[in-house]
């Protein structure tokens, strides 16, 4: 279902750029995008086309600013993280942000130690 919903985003763009797009925006591969990731693996760059906790903490914040509901934004992001097959970095950012919210919320007072804790335990559960 999510590639029907990636190849729709992408649009009418030529193989290569769909491709590229396709790794850089939701890390998928296929045959045109093999051998520049290849080339970047080479080089240990990999993790400039990757999409990580960072850039899932980014979108939140871009989207806690101009959503006033933080729901919305979140309803967002774990739609794009549907896209990306819940990869375990981005899923892992996504808990991060939810539970220090929860911390702050109700003043449970758990240090970033702790919430990182946490976080471990429910991938373990799950």
């Amino acid at each position: 279902m999510n590639e029907v919903i990636v190849n729709k985003l992408l649009g009418n763009k030529n193989s290569l750029s769909k491709s590229y797009l396709k790794l850089i925006l939701f890390n998928q591969k296929d045959d045109g995008s093999k051998g520049f990731y290849n080339k970047f693996s080479i080089y240990s760059l990999t993790y400039l086309v990757a999409v990580s906790g960072f850039h899932i903490n980014l979108l939140l914040s871009f989207f806690k600013r101009i959503f006033k509901n933080n729901f919305i934004g979140m309803g967002i992001v774990i739609f794009y993280l549907y896209l990306l097959d819940f990869s375990v970095s981005s899923y892992r950012a996504l808990l991060c942000y939810i539970f220090k919210r929860i911390n702050n919320k109700f003043n449970f007072d758990l240090s970033s130690l702790e919430i990182v804790s946490l976080i471990g335990s429910v991938f373990v559960i799950c």
